[in-house]
């Protein structure tokens, strides 16, 4: 009996005195919890805005609140006016090109045909825009201020201005090939078509001018 007593805790022993941590020969794959065991890693999810190709940062870039610009357009009047500058435009041309082909015998019915008709057409439409604008002017002050008015117009004065510097500096350059004697036009002529186009663009550029800096 004392024996069987006194070997039983050397039995107990022996099996406690294995080793409990379980053999990958035992347990083939990793088990999760114990020693020496790698983390697997976690699943990647793609989101739907991944898949559209959106990436987090310009995720973040549409979702802040810095302002976007938007589409900008021409105010009910900005239109009339564009309409009225570019029908000035034409008429201006058209007038300086019937005047000046009259000037130098250019007068045959093929020269004239197309800037008279161009002139025919551009001129009421002008004088109509005009009459109704300078009537909402004159109801409203505050239209003189408007920006597509004050854009076109500086525009206008801006061409206008290129078109007559560039004029007198041909008239001054066929003055100086005359006196170098390599000049074949007349300076008489060249003082006309110069006359007549400072008296049209630089009218034109007056005008604009004055009616900017009004009130000023």
């Amino acid at each position: 009996m004392e024996n069987e007593h006194s070997s039983q805790p050397d039995h107990e022993a022996e099996e406690g005195s294995g080793d409990s941590t379980p053999t990958y020969g035992v347990y083939p794959g990793a088990v999760k919890g114990f020693a020496g065991s790698p983390e697997p890693e976690p699943a990647k999810v793609t989101t739907i805005d991944e898949k559209a190709g959106l990436s987090p940062n310009s995720l973040a870039a549409t979702t802040s609140d810095t302002p976007v610009p938007v589409v900008h357009v021409l105010s009910v009047r900005g239109v009339e006016y564009t309409m009225m500058t570019l029908a000035l435009w034409f008429a201006a041309g058209a007038l300086l090109w019937c005047l000046l082909a009259l000037v130098n015998k250019q007068n045959s019915f093929a020269m004239l045909a197309f800037p008279v008709s161009l002139l025919l057409v551009s001129v009421p439409i002008f004088a109509l825009f005009f009459i109704r604008l300078r009537r909402a002017e004159l109801a409203n002050p505050a239209l003189r201020y408007e920006a597509s008015k004050r854009r076109l117009s500086q525009i206008t004065q801006i061409v206008a201005f290129i078109i007559c510097l560039f004029n007198i500096v041909g008239f001054v350059y066929v003055i100086m090939s005359k006196i170098g004697g390599t000049g074949n036009v007349s300076i008489g002529k060249a003082a006309i078509n110069i006359g007549i186009v400072l008296l049209i663009t630089g009218g034109i550029l007056a005008y604009y001018w004055f009616d900017e800096h009004k009130g000023r």
